[in-house]
């Protein structure tokens, strides 16, 4: 919940930048969203489940703009 404050995600993931920074203002301005994963039997894999829970950021501030 470090996000609240401010919709820019707290998480470090092993103490690198990721790529969060510079598409987080691309996902801001982008018209539509295409998010697809593979999804075998129940849940979707950890990398696109790991990708959608960095979204969260965008809850608060810009749920409107999303």
């Amino acid at each position: 919940m470090a996000c609240v404050e401010d919709n820019v995600c707290k998480i470090k993931v092993c103490k690198v930048n990721d790529d969060m920074k510079t598409l987080r203002d691309e996902i801001v301005e982008a018209d539509a969203y295409v998010l697809s994963g593979v999804n075998y039997y129940n849940p979707l894999k950890a990398l696109m489940h790991s990708f959608l829970e960095r979204w969260y950021q965008f809850r608060h501030l810009e749920a409107d703009i999303l």
